[in-house]
């Protein structure tokens, strides 16, 4: 078993174990911050041919950016907070 020494350990632990069951998608792990109401990307895989794009696009680091909840209407609210690890097909497993 890994040993997690902090909160980012146990989410980097998570990340690298649903990597392995879906090795061919994009996969995210992300962190709510509650006390100041934003949501951080934490760990992004299968994005790297966007992520240059983005960056060079727009300027932006998707590793750095945070999601104030208080600019999300309610669906984009509610589906980051539904704890649903969802797949291209439609299949959505609940994580509690």
């Amino acid at each position: 078993m890994t040993k997690a020494n902090d909160e980012y350990d146990v989410y980097r632990i998570v990340f690298n174990k649903i990597k392995l069951l879906i090795p061919d998608g994009i996969t995210a792990v992300s962190i709510l911050n509650e006390e100041q109401s934003f949501i951080k990307t934490i760990a992004i895989s299968g994005f790297d041919r966007f992520f240059d794009i983005i960056q060079n696009t727009f300027g932006l680091n998707p590793y750095k950016m945070t999601y104030p909840l208080n600019e999300m209407n309610e669906e984009e609210r509610e589906l980051l907070l539904s704890a649903k690890l969802e797949n291209s097909r439609g299949v959505c497993i609940r994580f509690c």
